[in-house]
């Protein structure tokens, strides 16, 4: 049995469909790529146990939900080993290629560039001076990548996220803010 119900979940006004089964020993909730809410229930759960449940996963419902709009305004990334194979050599070579360009124009020194198939992170820079870099940053838009790899860069110079770090990415990248918020909307899925 199958009815469409709705809630309220941190001033959002969510609408769900409530699927009560025989068989189903506890509560099940899923959301479909196109951002459908269905919750499964035992038979003889309670209205009051249900809103309980939908409520206790509020936050996990809201991101999931978050990510879907986000992939339907194009801003997540998907990534995959077999699209990491066939593309980690064009990534390394429009990574190095912005990595020499930046550091010739600023100064900055490096060690060693890995690019990787990271699923939380576009990059990251050691204490040593070695760079690593998410091999999606090829696909992504210029000003965005620009922006990643100036951020890792200036790490080499300011190991933190000081305003005297924050003042070197802006002087090595002019108006990065603007940059990094859209770089920020962007999800990993």
């Amino acid at each position: 049995m199958k009815s469409e119900r709705s809630i309220k979940l941190k001033k959002n006004s969510l609408k769900y469909r409530l699927r009560k089964s025989p068989e189903a020993r506890e509560m099940k909730l899923s959301i479909s790529r196109r951002g459908s809410l269905v919750l499964t229930v035992p038979k003889k759960a309670s209205y009051g146990a249900i809103r309980r449940f939908i409520v206790s996963k509020a936050d996990w419902i809201l991101e999931r939900l978050d990510v879907i709009i986000r992939i339907d305004q194009g801003k997540a990334v998907r990534s995959s080993r077999k699209d990491y194979l066939k593309n980690k050599e064009k990534a390394r070579k429009f990574i190095t290629d912005r990595v020499k360009y930046f550091s010739e124009l600023h100064g900055f020194k490096h060690k060693r560039i890995r690019i990787k198939n990271q699923r939380t992170v576009w990059g990251s820079c050691s204490e040593d001076g070695s760079l690593n870099f998410n091999y999606i940053l090829f696909k992504m838009p210029k000003d965005i990548a620009d922006y990643i790899i100036v951020h890792e860069l200036c790490h080499l110079k300011r190991f933190d996220h000081s305003e005297r770090f924050w003042n070197l990415v802006d002087r090595t990248l002019p108006g990065y803010k603007n940059i990094k918020r859209k770089a920020d909307e962007i999800v990993f899925v």
